[in-house]
């Protein structure tokens, strides 16, 4: 069996108990760190992508204020967006983030716990003319970011540069400040199916290299266990490592728990979940020549390889992913 030491946390038991004695409303605490400060908690991300050919994409979110009077500092709402090409094609068109509109008190609505909420839609269309990014120079991959400033009446500003881990990044505010907006690609097709691999180039901390070569076959699923459809693009997988929990390297079960699965986004394969060890794993496709498509594969305890994967039914791979 493989030798890892599991880790119990005890971080889910304190998060517990201190969230039985939180209110909805409460900020008291977090409000302490930033000197009676001010936020922006999202209510609901509705919308973080933007389709190619989809020319009524947007970005949409919800947003409620929260601050010590309830929302009463709020002077406004800076609104920013800027521009990151992914794209290596030579030319970079990046644009630096610009201003876009202010969003003012009388902007927002008394939400259900009374504080402020408003929703938030930036079109396509009003990235690409307020950054003057043209068709054809954006591309799946590329993103857009949207900036949120939040200015207070006793001439404070608030954003994502001067607020703390628990704002930020914590379950209950999640109030970033900014927002990643992907350029995602069309799909052309499913690529659920049980495909073939041959797996080599194998090492595990301690023995490099190991296991020989390998094969066998994953299964990607584009339902849950219980028959329910995925989102498009996501795919539930049976194996992770492509063979090597169950070579030599470790005689183990293959690399899997519940919610191991891959995201197809553009030219890229990305894991989501972790095996039964906690551990993550990332794809780098190297090559895609017809149903072919060499990958190089690491989890995070430093488990490496090289597999190529052939389609069920040698289908060549969307041309998207072909070389």
């Amino acid at each position: 069996m493989k030798n890892k030491v599991l880790k119990i946390s005890v971080v889910g038991l304190l998060t517990f108990f201190i969230g039985c004695s939180d209110s909805d409303n409460s900020i008291d605490g977090i409000l302490d760190e930033t000197t009676s400060g001010a936020v922006l908690r999202t209510i609901d991300l509705v919308s973080s992508e933007i389709a190619l050919g989809d020319d009524d994409a947007a970005f949409t979110v919800i947003l409620e204020a929260q601050d010590r009077l309830n929302g009463g500092l709020m002077e406004k709402v800076e609104v920013y967006a800027s521009f990151k090409d992914n794209t290596d094609d030579g030319i970079d068109y990046g644009v630096e983030e610009t201003f876009l509109y202010d969003l003012l008190p009388s902007d927002f609505a008394t939400g259900p716990i009374g504080l402020p909420r408003i929703t938030v839609n930036i079109s396509l269309a009003q990235l690409l003319q307020a950054l003057s990014v043209q068709d054809g120079e954006f591309n799946g991959g590329d993103q857009f970011e949207v900036r949120f400033k939040y200015l207070t009446t006793d001439g404070r500003t608030f954003s994502w540069e001067n607020s703390s881990a628990n704002i930020v990044g914590g379950a209950y505010y999640r109030s970033p400040f900014r927002y990643n907006v992907n350029v995602t690609c069309p799909f052309e097709s499913s690529l659920a199916g049980t495909h073939s691999y041959v797996t080599t180039n194998m090492s595990i901390p301690g023995s490099s290299p190991c296991g020989g070569t390998v094969s066998g076959t994953v299964t990607w699923f584009d339902t849950d266990e219980d028959g329910n459809p995925l989102p498009e693009g996501t795919y539930r997988i049976t194996d992770y490592s492509f063979g090597l929990f169950e070579s030599s390297c470790w005689f183990d079960d293959p690399a899997y728990d519940d919610g191991a699965a891959v995201k197809w986004f553009c030219k890229n394969l990305l894991t989501l979940g972790s095996d039964q060890y906690g551990e993550t794993w990332t794809y780098e496709i190297v090559s895609v020549n017809g149903a072919q498509m060499t990958i190089n594969f690491a989890s995070t305890y430093n488990e490496t390889g090289t597999t190529v994967l052939t389609r069920e039914g040698n289908e060549p791979w969307p041309a998207i992913f072909q070389d």
